[in-house]
């Protein structure tokens, strides 16, 4: 299922960074982690990835300073949030910046993983036709 998806897990919070990769990698996607927006951008500077998961509330460059990066810099990337402070404002902010969805937080194995299986689906769709495999 996984075919050599590529995920990039951004929390400041480890805990969720280890969670996140230990179930992900369970299901064979390539899981790497940063621990906020300014790792996550150095980052994805240096490798392309699928898809991005990434926490709101971050110190240093938040949540949605970072999907504004990726929508300029990475277009093709998509994009989800897990947030333990869904605030209707910033999850609406977020939408209208073309993130696939969010999860709040704490989440189960099963919702990260359905959650993470329709956004490699939609992202798959989304690819023009000679791209996807």
């Amino acid at each position: 299922m996984a075919d050599n998806i590529k995920i990039l897990i951004v929390d400041d919070e480890s805990v969720v960074v280890r969670s996140c990769k230990r179930i992900l990698e369970t299901e064979g996607y390539e899981i790497d982690g940063a621990s906020g927006g300014r790792e996550a951008i150095i980052t994805m500077e240096k490798k392309a990835y699928d898809l991005v998961i990434t926490d709101l509330k971050m110190p240093e460059v938040d949540g949605i300073t970072l999907i504004k990066w990726i929508k300029k810099s990475r277009p093709d990337t998509g994009i989800l949030i897990i947030t333990g402070y869904p605030s209707q404002d910033t999850i609406k902010e977020a939408l209208e910046l073309g993130i696939i969805e969010y999860v709040p937080k704490p989440f189960t194995t099963s919702v990260l993983t359905d959650v993470v299986g329709r956004a490699v689906e939609w992202k798959k769709k989304s690819l023009p036709e000679e791209e996807v495999k």
